[in-house]
Order: C-alpha cells, then structure tokens, then sequence
C-alpha cells in the first residue's frame, strides 16, 4: 500500500470516530483584542466586548462549527487557548 493511500485511509477513519463520537476538533484560533472589527456568524463583532475573545474553529466530520471564549492569559477569566479537542 503506498503512503497516499495509507494517509487517505487514516484519514477516512478519523473522520469516522469524529462522526460516531460527536467529538470536534480544533480547525483554527484567532485571537480578537478590545476594539479590533473581527465579526463571527452568530456572535457579530467579537471586538465591541471589553475583554479579549477566542473565535476557535472545529471541525465535527460534516461541518466547521465556531466557538467564542473570553480570553485571559493567566485562565482566571477565560481560556489562554482553545481546547484542541470538544466533546460536547
């Protein structure tokens, strides 16, 4: 088998368990600041907040979904990151 289809079937099969297991995986992480124009589908402008927010892509096996954070570099208040994988 050569290595194109190994990676072809790898990733036939990882797309499979995030279809049976609802699980997402993380696509992208953009990072928007205070007064920065960065607009998300469902969540409008993430910059009119007073908090830094995490726009954070996944992919569920079909689809890109979005999920917004408030950021904190320390977690106090928020996220430092995006989880790389969701299960919910």
């Amino acid at each position: 088998m050569s290595t194109l289809s190994s990676f072809i079937a790898l990733l036939i099969i990882a797309v499979i368990a995030l279809l049976a297991t609802d699980s997402k995986v993380l696509f992208s992480e953009t990072l928007a600041m205070p007064g920065q124009y960065y607009f998300v589908d469902d969540f409008g402008n993430l910059g009119r907040h007073k908090q830094a927010t995490l726009h954070c892509k996944y992919f569920t096996g079909r689809k890109i979904v979005n999920r917004v954070y408030w950021y904190s570099p320390n977690k106090t208040y928020g996220r430092d990151s995006c989880p790389a994988l969701l299960t919910d």
